[in-house]
Order: C-alpha cells, then structure tokens, then sequence
C-alpha cells in the first residue's frame, strides 16, 4: 500500500524538528513517503533533518484546517493509500506506522493509536487513552460525541474514505474533531490499537491539552465545542440542543468572569485520566 506520513510546519516548530524526523527514520516499517505541507519555513530548516527519508513539499499558508485539507488533496492527487497524520512537534513510537499499515490493510477506515503526553524538553508522562478503550475496540461516533480522541497526530486513513467533498469551516478550531465526527456519521469505522503511540509534546503552542487547565482554557474550551456542535448541527441530526447548550454557556462565560471562575474550579475538581480532549467541559 502506498503510505505516506502527513505534517505541517510552520514557525516556531523548528526545536522538535530533529526529534520528528529522527522518529521516522527509525521506524520499524519504512515503506512510506514523508509529505510536509510548509506553512512558512525555510525548507532547508527542514531538510536538514530528514535523512534519507523520502519527502516532498506542499507551500500552503492558512488555517491549520486549511493547511491539513491542502496535504490531503496532495495525497489523494497522488493516489496514496494510506495517510499517517503525525504532527511535525511529536515524537512517532517505532511500531506507529507499521501497526498503522496493518490494521487499515485489514480492512480499518480509521486507526486511533494511544498518546503519551510528553513536556517540551522530553519528560515522558502516562499514556491517555488505553484508560479510556480497550486494544481492538471501536471507537464510535458517541464516543466522540462529549470529547476526541481522533487527532491528526494520533490517526492514520485508508485514504479513499476522504476522496469526497469536505465542507469543513476554514476556520473552525479543532479540524480533527469535525472531520472525524463527520466521517463517523457518515458510517466510517474507527479503532482503537494500544500498540503503537504517539508521543504528544506539550508546550505554549499546543492547541489541544488534557483535562482542564484554569479559566482560560476553559473559555477556549467552550468555544471550541461551541464552534463544533453547530457545524455538526448544520449537517447531522442530534446536534441541535448541544450546540444551543454549548453557545448559551460560552456566551454567559464570555461576559461574567466570576462565573467562570467559578465553573472552572467545580470542573477542574472532577476530572479524571479517563477524559479525552475537550471533554473536560
């Protein structure tokens, strides 16, 4: 199968490009391509790194969504038949895209892996999300009804399920979530594998933490859900009341900074390892 590994770059990633690329390059599977979509960097910063690892470039400058969409019709202009999403700030566990490989050419649409949390300078954390499924298990469109854990840095598609046309927001803020939330509800199969993972690297530009963080990102939070339960609304049914919820919610926060505050903390006392992105809200 013809697989190629998808990231983006763009200023400020340059520090973990070297652990990137050094990741791919040890991978036990190297039966990939490597395609970077360059939202603004010198290539040379990025060549510098890649070995001899087969890469090319896409020039797109927009939205991460924007950006994702451009690396996309890339891979679907060049017949691919597997994309590994890997964000070019994480780290890739050796068997990522081997165990990636395997499982869409056993007939998997979509492959969710574990991520494992890791801080700017390396310190390795607990793996998120083999506490919430099971090795092998589904992962359902109510699964990711509250939170997500589908992120294009953890998943990997048998392409053909995206050659269709994707009416996504430019600008809607987690790109991940609605472009799975809609494949889900278009009848697309996800799963769950526990052997392979993603080493998700946290720092001040990461969009996407874990659990809840304070008022601020609380209020980011809400919009995020927000901005994503109406465009789930627009094109899916059962939307309807999550996404007055959510807007009522983000628009009473928005103005009383007490009540946030407030929210924040009864929220930040209940949460739990077991919480997928966004879901801390």
């Amino acid at each position: 199968m013809k697989t190629v590994v998808m990231g983006t770059v763009f200023k400020g990633v340059e520090p973990y490009l070297e652990a990137y690329f050094r990741s791919l390059l040890e991978q036990r599977d190297r039966e990939f391509g490597v395609l970077i979509v360059n939202d603004g960097l010198d290539q040379a910063e990025v060549t510098r790194w890649t070995g001899d690892l087969d890469v090319s470039f896409v020039s797109n400058s927009g939205t991460p969504g924007v950006n994702r969409m451009a690396g996309i019709r890339r891979c679907l202009e060049s017949r691919v038949e597997v994309i590994v999403f890997a964000d070019c700030d994480d780290v890739q566990g050796m068997g990522r895209v081997a165990e990636s490989r395997k499982l869409i050419g056993a007939g998997a649409a979509i492959v969710c892996n574990d991520v494992i949390p890791m801080t700017a300078d390396g310190v390795v954390g607990n793996p998120w999300f083999s506490h919430v499924f099971d090795h092998g298990q589904a992962v359902t469109k109510e699964d990711i009804r509250c939170g997500n854990c589908l992120g294009l840095g953890n998943t990997a598609v048998a392409a053909a399920i995206l050659a269709v046309e994707l009416t996504i927001p430019a600008d809607i803020p987690a790109f991940d979530w609605a472009l799975y939330g809609a494949l889900l509800e278009s009848g697309r199969e996800a799963v769950f594998t526990a052997e392979a993972a993603t080493f998700y690297r946290q720092h001040e530009m990461s969009f996407a933490g874990h659990g809840l963080l304070g008022a601020d990102y609380l209020l980011r939070c809400l919009a995020v859900k927000e901005a994503h339960y109406r465009f789930m609304n627009n094109h899916f049914t059962g939307y309807a009341a999550l996404a007055q919820a959510y807007g009522n919610l983000h628009a009473r926060c928005t103005e009383d900074r007490r009540h946030l505050m407030q929210l924040a903390d009864a929220l930040d006392a209940k949460k739990s390892r077991k919480m997928l992105w966004w879901e801390c809200c």
